[in-house]
């Protein structure tokens, strides 16, 4: 298994084989994590994120329809239409942001159910094994290699809580 992650770093994705092996792994990476290191409750609040960044994207991209309305009103001399315009601009402005303060105290809530439930299985997963194994596979199963693992397991969640969601939507 470290050796795996060693090679991560070597990785070349030269022809669309590689890209498509190295995304198949990258998924498959994101499965053993979802599946093994996060709460019930934590996917919860992850689903509840999604639909809050796809929401706030909505409203991002909405932002601008409201200039087209100005102009048209500006041009038309219909001051209602200019005032409405604004009020609805300012609202796409002010909704985002709003929603952000969410996302960002559910983006906190994750990280720390996540690092709560990442220490547990690791716990688990290193106390369950047996003395001989522990004295066997020293190189792996010792302290430091544990701590490696974490916290190249915290970058991934990182990635996928801070970049996946708004890469997608």
């Amino acid at each position: 298994m470290a050796k795996e992650f060693d090679d991560l770093e070597e990785r070349q994705v030269s022809t669309l084989k590689d890209y498509l092996k190295s995304y198949r792994e990258s998924t498959e990476t994101f499965r053993c994590i979802w599946k093994e290191l996060v709460s019930e409750k934590t996917k919860q609040w992850a689903r509840i994120f999604a639909v809050l960044v796809f929401l706030q994207t909505i409203v991002e991209m909405l932002s601008s329809l409201p200039i087209r309305y100005l102009a048209d009103g500006a041009i038309a001399k219909n001051e209602q239409m200019v005032i409405y315009s604004l009020i609805a601009y300012s609202a796409l402005h002010i909704i985002p942001r709003l929603i952000n303060w969410f996302v960002l105290y559910v983006r906190n809530y994750i990280a720390i159910g996540n690092w709560a439930r990442l220490d547990q299985r690791l716990n688990e997963l290193f106390f369950q094994k047996s003395l001989g194994q522990h004295t066997q596979q020293s190189s792996y199963l010792s302290s430091a290699s544990m701590e490696k693992g974490r916290a190249r397991v915290i970058s991934v969640e990182e990635i996928a809580i801070n970049d996946v969601f708004n890469v997608v939507f």
